[in-house]
């Protein structure tokens, strides 16, 4: 069960990204994923992006991109109770 108030705080963090549910264009999905191989965390992208980092995690599913950093964030969202 997540603390009490942590959907407050994600609710938090997202409201401070610029972007967080915006469209993905071809130009950032491109960049998205060089910087992914270039060894970028999801935490790393999510600034860069001012995207969450399950957000991240999910474009890069999306994209077919593989990692333990990607492959460990999805399984925490399928798991995790909502």
């Amino acid at each position: 069960m997540a603390p009490p108030g942590a959907a407050n705080a994600a609710l938090a963090a997202r409201s401070r990204l610029s972007n967080p549910r915006g469209p993905w264009y071809e130009e950032e999905d491109a960049r998205l994923i060089d910087e992914f191989n270039r060894g970028a965390s999801l935490e790393q992208l999510g600034e860069m992006f001012q995207r969450t980092s399950d957000g991240i995690a999910a474009r890069l599913v999306r994209l077919g991109a593989e990692g333990p950093s990607v492959q460990k964030s999805t399984l925490r969202n399928q798991i995790s109770p909502g």
